[in-house]
């Protein structure tokens, strides 16, 4: 399911956790999804780690999210 989401001017942010809802670990995003206004899908981004919330700069540069195993404030650069 996805579990959060995010938007900029250009583009929609989706996580998607890939778990079963009977699973504890089912709220926390592991991959996301980036789809321009129009629906179309522009890239997956495959995550290393679980995330809770997230937030993409305006120049749609950079994600910031919680990481739910460090407890931690990740920043990663989109590409």
């Amino acid at each position: 399911a996805f579990v959060n989401g995010t938007v900029t001017n250009e583009y929609i942010y989706l996580a998607y956790s890939g778990i079963s809802r009977y699973n504890p670990d089912y709220y926390y995003g592991n991959c996301i999804y980036i789809y321009d206004w129009d629906g179309n899908p522009i890239r997956k981004l495959i995550l290393n780690r679980h995330i809770q919330g997230m937030a993409v700069s305006k120049d749609n540069k950079t994600l910031y999210a919680f990481d739910v195993n460090t407890g931690f404030l990740m920043q990663t650069k989109i590409n």
